[in-house]
């Protein structure tokens, strides 16, 4: 007779929604793929620590305030979080024979403004005002083709120890070549190549800048969104919509704006 496969259950508890009471979950754990198992009622697991909110003492029910005399938000995860908080509202709801209900007298009501991308000038005073040298303060050129070509953002940039470029010249001569060529759309690919030696000619280099170099700008180009790039041969093809619209700094802007929230997202997500 083959051997009899003994079933692994999960030990976890969870908080029945009517009696509000702890009861182990009993579930037959799965295989994670990964040599592991795992409960498909994880997210529903009574946590073995406190959460956040009641550890600092923001606990359910509770009205803090913040040093600047703000709402502070309490815990709302009465299902999950062990604090004795919840248990004790859990009593006065069952006793009342009421459905459980989260208890918030906070007062905190989060900001729900969208986010709105900064125009081109409030992008320019912004990055103007990082910057102490007055020469090196940018300006805006504008578009030669405004439904083609997106408006210019430079600077003087200093002269660095090594003769190389300074961070965001490159990306400042790779643009000025680009835009060029979609404006007179010549007959020839505008690869990392033509680019390279179209810079050594407008800047009068002896030796044009690094293929691998324009090959790496054109590569972040597309990773933010601010420009098409075709393959086989690497090429520019053209500005997107929104590089035209945001300009190569909304779209670094944006990029940076999007993995700050990923990056949060995912704090949040390990947390649980």
């Amino acid at each position: 007779m083959p051997p009899v496969r003994k079933v692994l259950t999960c030990k976890a508890f969870i908080k029945d929604e009517k009696d509000l009471t702890l009861k182990a979950c009993s579930l037959p754990l799965v295989s994670d793929g990964l040599g592991g198992w795992r409960c498909t009622r994880r997210d529903d697991h009574v946590l073995k620590y406190k959460t956040g909110f009641c550890a600092n003492g923001d606990c359910e029910g509770s009205a803090r305030k913040t040093a600047a005399g703000k709402a502070r938000p309490s815990c709302k995860w009465w299902k999950r979080c062990p604090c004795s908080c919840h248990q004790m509202y859990d009593l006065m709801f069952r006793t009342a024979e009421m459905e459980r209900q989260v208890v918030d007298n906070s007062g905190y009501a989060p900001d729900t403004g969208e986010f709105q991308m900064p125009t081109l000038e409030e992008r320019i005073a912004m990055i103007a005002s990082s910057m102490p040298a007055a020469p090196s303060a940018p300006r805006i050129i504008e578009s030669p083709a405004p439904d083609i070509v997106p408006a210019t953002v430079t600077r003087a940039f200093t002269p660095t120890p090594s003769g190389r470029a300074a961070r965001g010249e490159l990306a400042l001569w790779v643009k000025t070549e680009c835009d060029i060529w979609a404006v007179d759309q010549p007959g020839y690919k505008c690869t990392p190549v033509y680019v390279a030696e179209a810079i050594a000619k407008t800047q009068g280099f002896v030796r044009p800048p690094s293929v691998g170099a324009v090959d790496a700008v054109f590569k972040r180009w597309e990773r933010i969104g601010f420009a098409i790039i075709e393959r086989k041969p690497t090429r520019f093809s053209s500005y997107t919509p929104d590089g035209i619209r945001l300009g190569l700094e909304g779209c670094i802007e944006r990029a940076k704006r999007a993995a700050r929230t990923e990056t949060a997202e995912a704090g949040r997500s390990f947390r649980r």
